[in-house]
């Protein structure tokens, strides 16, 4: 069973990326997987955490506490696209499948910097000369400014 999160770049949409959280079944054969209908009964075991998807504090990868970061948002070409770089410091952290909250993502572009203080949750450890994956909870104090 799989439940996939929607494409994160809404303006630059691929063949393969789902619009909205939808359930699916799959084999292990590549291309073995069905959507499943809205009205699909699922028996859950476990513990569920709400929001199920899309929401960075719940998320299961988040590997410590959440901080606050005084930055600059960006996209770069490269893998992560979204980083943010930690300002007076050399420290960029990479956003985690480029999700962005909502208020922001609707404002970044390329050639546009958001300058503000993101709560961000990390996704991988901090280790000298490597970017730390994290995702972003929330940003407050945001201005954008073009490059």
């Amino acid at each position: 069973m799989l439940r996939p999160r929607p494409a994160a770049w809404h303006s630059h949409p691929h063949p393969n990326c789902v619009k909205s959280p939808e359930l699916f079944a799959t084999g292990l054969k590549p291309g073995d997987a069905r959507r499943l209908p809205d009205d699909t009964k699922i028996e859950r075991y476990g513990k569920t955490i709400h929001p199920s998807y899309g929401a960075c504090k719940t998320d299961p990868d988040i590997i410590g506490a959440c901080f606050t970061v005084h930055g600059r948002l960006s996209a770069w070409n490269g893998t992560p696209t979204m980083r943010i770089w930690r300002i007076g410091t050399k420290r960029i952290l990479g956003v985690e499948n480029d999700i962005l909250p909502e208020e922001v993502d609707n404002r970044m572009d390329w050639g546009v910097d958001a300058y503000g203080d993101f709560l961000v949750c990390p996704v991988t450890e901090e280790r000298p000369g490597e970017m730390q994956m994290v995702c972003i909870e929330s940003a407050k104090n945001v201005i954008y400014k073009k490059q």
